[in-house]
């Protein structure tokens, strides 16, 4: 089952403003244990990247995707029986310095939960940076086999309702607006930014289309502390962006590479920042809501979610632009292919006349013959 969810992510958004909301990504778990080199060549054969730590919410994301995706708990139990890779790799070069997946340089390195007695850098044995049961750091050596995780961006996040629930926390009064239903709302979310402050979430009363937008410096609050986020309100539907997510997934195909070293390739050029935008995502129509559920999902069990998440998300082959435009035919006014198009028709007609004109005479003798039988048949009838 294909089910597209998400971790934070991000991207340029084409509303101008000069911040970067978060967006959705695949996120899948890898069951099968590989070298971290091996990791890093198939998450690349997915268009994706090792799994960054990227800030102190990340570990309380995994847990969250651990119990409410297919994930279902394998995340915790592949933890308690092997270590997990990270993006994280030490270089050996005399900047000895440590990068994310190729040559993305971390942005903070101060708050780093390295386990005790690490990093341990011995010579020419560790360069690769491993997750334990803990969630704390250690370098392992490269061509050990452990679980990792692929990450790729995809696309804008999702709101999940809690239905009689309001929000409560949030750093700036925001003040309630009149919308026309909650995608207006959601879409003021998604695209919402106030002094570097995200927003994490909307509140909507139903009976009077009352929107309230939420801002937090802590985009994750909601799956941070969600028991302090919300209270009881049977007026209000509280929806909660989510950008986290997982798929589970086990690859055989024959990935061998042993190496004790990360094959990176020379970083010449390092990217500075930990959040690297995705050239292949733009918010092409930001007018157009995100995706959100409606409140009653919160009564299924997490098939049922899964089964509707899936079928709202699935694309029809033969809709997309890409099919429609194999069936229409667009004008080209260039001279060089009106040239083309003459050419053509002067070939087929050349081609079709020399048909007929070679056989021209047989069909002007059967003529004559089918000519001669009508009149005869007609003096017989007399």
């Amino acid at each position: 089952m294909e089910l597209h969810v998400w971790l934070l992510g991000i991207l340029v958004c084409c509303s101008g403003t000069s911040a970067y909301p978060s967006v959705r990504s695949v996120f899948y778990l890898h069951t099968t244990p590989r070298t971290w080199n091996e990791a890093k060549l198939i998450c690349e054969a997915q268009t994706a990247e090792l799994f960054r730590v990227k800030n102190v919410n990340t570990i309380d994301e995994l847990k969250f995707v651990d119990g409410m995706t297919e994930w279902n708990g394998n995340f915790s139990k592949l933890m308690s029986q092997n270590m997990m890779w990270l993006a994280l790799y030490e270089t050996q070069d005399t900047a000895n310095q440590f990068l994310n997946h190729g040559c993305i340089k971390p942005s903070d390195s101060s708050s780093w939960p390295w386990a005790d007695a690490q990093p341990a850098n011995l010579p020419n044995q560790e360069f690769c940076v491993a997750m334990d049961s803990k969630y704390q750091w250690s370098l392992q050596n490269c061509n050990q086999t452990y679980n990792f995780i692929c990450q790729r961006n995809d696309g804008d996040c999702w709101f999940d309702p809690r239905d009689n629930t309001i929000a409560t926390a949030q750093t700036l009064t925001i003040d309630d607006v009149v919308v026309e239903s909650e995608a207006d709302c959601a879409t003021s979310c998604r695209n919402g930014w106030i002094n570097s402050t995200e927003c994490w979430g909307f509140s909507y009363r139903v009976s009077d289309n009352t929107c309230r937008v939420h801002y937090h410096t802590d985009s994750a609050i909601f799956i941070n502390n969600t028991s302090n986020t919300l209270e009881v309100n049977t007026d209000w539907t509280f929806y909660a962006k989510i950008c986290v997510g997982g798929l589970l997934r086990s690859v055989n195909v024959n990935y061998i590479d042993n190496n004790v070293e990360p094959r990176v390739l020379n970083c010449t050029d390092l990217v500075t920042v930990d959040g690297v935008l995705d050239d292949a995502i733009c918010y092409c129509e930001c007018r157009d809501p995100p995706p959100m559920w409606e409140p009653t999902i919160s009564s299924l069990s997490l098939k049922q979610k899964i089964e509707q998440i899936v079928a709202a998300l699935t694309i029809d082959s033969k809709n997309t632009s890409a099919a429609q435009r194999k069936l229409i035919s667009v004008m080209d006014d260039r001279p060089s292919s009106q040239s083309i198009g003459y050419i053509g028709v002067v070939f087929l007609s050349l081609v079709f006349g020399s048909i007929i004109i070679l056989d021209l005479n047989v069909l002007v003798s059967h003529t004559n013959n089918l000519v001669k039988k009508l009149k005869t048949s007609t003096s017989s009838d007399a």
